[in-house]
């Protein structure tokens, strides 16, 4: 890439939206757009509505700013529920602000005893991080990823990047891009979401509400490669070092 700087009478050329390749369903960096909305970068424009102003509020993240979820009663609001069924990746930082508890903080579906439709992230004690997807049964899943299958949250002091994809036969989750904890066993079939996404709690009676940061969610179409996966945590985690810069030409 080459940048060129310093012709005051060019105009803007930037186009945020055509960074991310057309399976990104959406892409929220996780800073203000106003105090009460975030904003997502690509062409679908699914903006989150907090329940109110700065709750979550806006505070400094790992990759510029984040959203700090209070354990009490902050949430973000979608009118989509955003992640498909079928393939998908779903990407994020998360840094939990105790040992961690249950908390649910990303899911578009029914939460009674169990995850009864869509796809849920939650935490639960102890220090665990697990993904259910439903297939519309009480107490039963499509597919899941929890207990000895989950991923351990190694500490309450920084962000860790977070993934979970699907192509079709395989569920992966995995932290800061290692080796992923996968499963193939499926019951039933993937039910469709039944309720438009939320960040920072569940959809129930019992919201079992985030205390910790969120921090750029991405949510693809598509199963991303380990390669894909391994680049954009490299990226963010350290730009520094991801990246070189060499000198100023005339």
């Amino acid at each position: 890439f080459y940048l060129y700087y310093g012709n005051m009478g060019s105009s803007n050329q930037q186009c945020p939206e055509k960074t991310w390749d057309s399976h990104y369903l959406s892409v929220w960096h996780m800073d203000d757009a106003t105090d009460s909305t975030i904003e997502d970068s690509t062409f679908n424009k699914y903006k989150g509505t907090k329940i109110a102003s700065d709750e979550p509020a806006e505070i400094y993240g790992e990759v510029g700013k984040s959203q700090d979820f209070d354990g009490t009663n902050d949430h973000i609001d979608f009118t989509n529920p955003v992640i498909p069924i079928g393939s998908k990746t779903i990407s994020f930082w998360l840094k939990i602000d105790a040992t961690a508890g249950d908390y649910w903080f990303l899911v578009n579906g029914d939460i009674h005893s169990n995850l009864l439709s869509g796809t849920g992230f939650y935490t639960y004690t102890p220090n665990k991080l697990g993904i259910l997807i439903g297939n519309g049964a009480e107490q039963d899943y499509f597919m899941k990823l929890r207990g000895t299958d989950a991923v351990d949250i190694p500490d309450a002091t920084n962000y860790h990047y977070y993934y979970a994809s699907y192509d079709g036969t395989t569920l992966k989750l995995a932290i800061d891009a290692g080796t992923p904890k996968t499963t193939t066993i499926k019951t039933g079939t993937e039910a469709q979401p039944s309720n438009n996404l939320i960040f920072g709690r569940c959809i129930d009676t019992y919201p079992y509400p985030l205390n910790g940061q969120l921090d750029e969610i991405r949510i693809s179409d598509i199963c991303r490669d380990s390669n894909w996966i391994t680049t954009e945590y490299n990226n963010m985690n350290n730009p520094n070092m991801f990246l070189s810069f060499g000198p100023e030409e005339p």
